[in-house]
């Protein structure tokens, strides 16, 4: 099984119930689906960077799951179908704990214990010799 998330876009217009039912109704397919829901965040109402269908604002709800292909495959083709979908994304987060896992790795990896020593200068600086001239002698 693996971590994915999905973002769902819904139009605005729906009141905070229907907003409810659309995501009861997105987590009941990833459970049908023997998913596991882990978290459902509603970000609530945002302006859009451009409209979609003459439509400037939308609903954000974001769902984390854990499930197989099948899960994303039900819930990608019933998002399609819903027409108070405007825009749905699903992304794979293994893929993303992996490159955190390894970046990690290369932290600790540059991260090598400093050597020190006791006080003792870098450069060892000797007295310059005096210089004698011919007026002095």
């Amino acid at each position: 099984m693996s971590f994915y998330e999905t973002l769902i876009l819904t139009v605005p217009h729906l009141t905070d119930e229907e907003q409810d039912q659309i995501a009861a109704a997105y987590t009941a397919v990833i459970e049908g689906q023997n998913g596991t829901v882990r978290n459902v965040d509603k970000w609530g109402k945002r302006v859009l960077a451009y409209p979609i269908n003459k439509i400037t604002e939308g609903v954000y709800t974001l769902i984390e799951f854990t499930g197989d292909g099948k899960v994303v495959n039900e819930l990608d083709r019933k998002l399609k179908i819903d027409e108070n979908v405007m825009r749905h994304i699903v992304v794979n987060q293994d893929h993303d704990i992996k490159l955190k896992a390894r970046a990690e790795a290369k932290a600790k990896k540059k991260q090598r214990p400093v050597k020190v020593e006791a006080e003792t200068p870098a450069v060892e600086t000797t007295p310059a010799p005096e210089k004698t001239t011919e007026e002095e002698a």
